[in-house]
């Protein structure tokens, strides 16, 4: 059998850290319990990683993400990715592949790097069999989600089709999506809808225009078509 440095450098890094080991030196202030962070994986490993001459390199293979809502009713971004880990020996060059998967949630825009980080640690805390003690699933900033309800297996409902209105806008709004994406808001009868930009510069231009048939109440004639629980403008001009 072919003897791989990859093993050899393995096994010397689980046997210091069997001796060392990582301390529970954080705490989650919200529910009392102390928990080993990323940074204390990567500060007790990277110079045993250096010392016996080992690389992780990390691969993303598929990532996924789902809005979610808190118990305060703030978005949530819940992302799933699986991430393909290759440990190589400098040595030889020999290698050994492993895939983590890793769970995260944030309100904004770190929920992947997160993921990837736990997943990351978890890979470490196993090939190195690092010890640990308590609930190793968790995190120091936990997020109390609203349960999802069961899923009710009824006939698919026809599709809505669009609809057009005549009239006076209410409203003029801009903004940027959670996705990062430009965007136009006219109320039209109470209901919101939108109209997707390229650039900030596209949607400033498009509020004034629009605010100023909204002053001077002008009648628009506008296609909106169903999009989630808004909706999409999909042509607009002047009635």
């Amino acid at each position: 059998m072919e003897n791989k440095e990859v093993y050899k450098a393995i096994a010397a890094v689980q046997g210091e850290m069997a001796k060392m080991g990582i301390s529970e030196g954080r705490e989650n202030k919200q529910q009392g319990y102390a928990f080993r962070g990323i940074d204390d994986i990567y500060n007790a490993l990277a110079p045993l990683l250096s010392k016996h001459n080992l690389c992780i390199i990390p691969r993303v293979g598929d990532r996924q993400v789902v809005e979610r809502s808190s118990s305060k009713g703030t978005a949530m971004f819940y992302v799933t990715v699986s991430v393909d880990f290759d440990i190589v020996s400098a040595v030889d060059g020999s290698v050994h592949s492993a895939k983590v998967c890793g769970e995260a949630m944030d309100s904004g825009d770190k929920a992947t790097n997160k993921a990837m980080s736990a997943a990351y640690k978890y890979l470490c805390l196993q090939v190195f069999c690092i010890p640990t003690e308590g609930d190793n699933d968790t995190e120091n900033q936990p997020h109390e989600i609203q349960a999802e309800r069961p899923i009710a297996r009824t006939a698919p409902k026809p599709a809505v089709k669009s609809k057009t209105y005549i009239g006076l806008i209410d409203d003029v709004s801009k903004g940027v999506s959670p996705t990062g994406k430009n965007y136009v808001c006219l109320t039209l009868d109470g209901e919101k809808c939108y109209i997707a930009k390229k650039s900030p510069e596209e949607a400033e231009s498009d509020c004034e225009m629009f605010g100023t048939l909204m002053a001077n109440e002008i009648k628009i004639k506008a296609e909106v078509v169903p999009a989630g629980s808004s909706f999409e403008i999909a042509k607009i001009e002047e009635a």
